[in-house]
């Protein structure tokens, strides 16, 4: 008989635990789904403005019949009320009646807003919990001026930044046009309080002169930069390669000078040895001209001497009545005499010879 009073018992316990259980959890949700609050955007980053959304049940009329407040930290101190901040600089709150919904603007948010407890309340109703730092919910942007430019030395493309803080780890690639160089590249991030430092390196080497195509791309969280821009320097040493091919056309064109200049010089030579053959020849005739017409000269001069010599002899004995001593056939001289006075352009006289006269006794 005991033994079915227990188990009476316990069968009913079972179901009162269960009832209860159940009307637990439905209180529970009810409550809940009463009020709650989240980030309204994600990923959210520091340094901007932070929205906290808090939704108020449509069972509330909503939503000046009680007093809404936003606290914070571990204290819960309170940072808003009914709309009127305690700190303008800081917070503010925006009020959608149509959407039930209070809205909380952190501005500019730091490292000292997050990772600590958030409330939103509507007259006795209230949702807490902690704004806490996830790779989902937050990024923090380098501060430094990106992109930067490579450093060239010899044929090696240099880079060694370093990111003071940056959150999350930066996911990091590099790209030489459509050929990945990753490889090249060494990142390494180390803890800076709650964010972290990152150090990046770039070693590579090239086989060009010029070289514009190198990107380095680095993903924070959801948000990608252009830690080196596609526009990277001409190098300032070049590769052997480019040294012989170099060489090869400085000979080539030394040599086109050289050649050149040697043709240029035989060419002025020939000219050179023309010109004075010509000029030795032009003195040449020149003196031989001049050396005939001296001759011509000089022949008319000694005809006129002897033809002088002859009339005087000839008048000098026919002033004495005498038979000259020496007789000239004047004929033998008429060729002679006809080529000077052409030479000279005078008329050619010919002198008979008178008959000699007898000496009477």
């Amino acid at each position: 008989m005991m033994s079915v009073y227990v188990q009476l018992f316990k069968t009913v316990n079972n179901w009162l635990s269960k009832i209860m259980e159940s009307h637990i959890i439905n209180i529970i949700v009810y409550f809940v789904d009463r009020i709650s609050w989240n980030l309204l955007k994600k990923p959210a980053v520091f340094t901007r403005d932070v929205q906290l959304e808090c939704k108020i049940s449509t069972e509330f009329p909503c939503c000046n019949e009680f007093t809404r407040k936003w606290s914070r930290g571990k204290n819960y101190d309170l940072i808003v009320m009914n709309g009127v901040s305690l700190n303008t600089a800081k917070y503010k709150e925006n009020l959608n009646i149509s959407t039930n919904t209070s809205i909380l603007t952190i501005y500019k948010f730091s490292e000292y807003d997050v990772n600590i407890p958030y409330e939103c309340s509507y007259g006795f109703d209230s949702a807490s919990h902690i704004l806490e730092l996830t790779e989902d919910n937050f990024e923090y942007h380098p501060e430094e001026m990106l992109p930067y430019n490579l450093i060239s030395v010899g044929q090696q493309v240099l880079l060694n930044i370093t990111l003071m803080k940056v959150y999350p780890a930066p996911i990091c690639t590099a790209l030489d046009g459509v050929i990945d160089v990753t490889n090249n590249l060494f990142v390494q991030n180390d803890e800076h309080g709650l964010f972290l430092r990152s150090n990046i390196q770039f070693n590579y080497t090239i086989n060009y002169v010029c070289h514009t195509t190198v990107e380095i791309l680095c993903r924070i969280g959801q948000t990608k930069f252009a830690i080196v821009n596609g526009s990277g320097p001409c190098i300032k040493g070049i590769s052997g390669f480019t040294v012989r091919l170099a060489v090869t056309v400085m000979v080539t064109v030394c040599s086109m000078i050289i050649v050149l200049n040697i043709g240029v010089l035989l060419w002025k030579k020939c000219r050179q040895s023309v010109n004075s053959n010509k000029h030795e020849s032009s003195k040449s005739d020149d003196s031989n001209l001049q050396s005939g017409k001296n001759d011509n000269t000089n022949d008319i001069q000694q005809s006129e001497s002897v033809e002088m010599q002859d009339r005087i002899i000839v008048h000098s004995q026919e002033g004495f009545n005498m038979e000259p001593v020496v007789v000239h056939d004047v004929q033998q001289y008429e060729p002679l005499l006809q080529l000077i006075a052409k030479n000279e352009n005078i008329e050619t006289v010919v002198h008979e010879k008178s008959p000699t006269k007898k000496k009477t006794k």
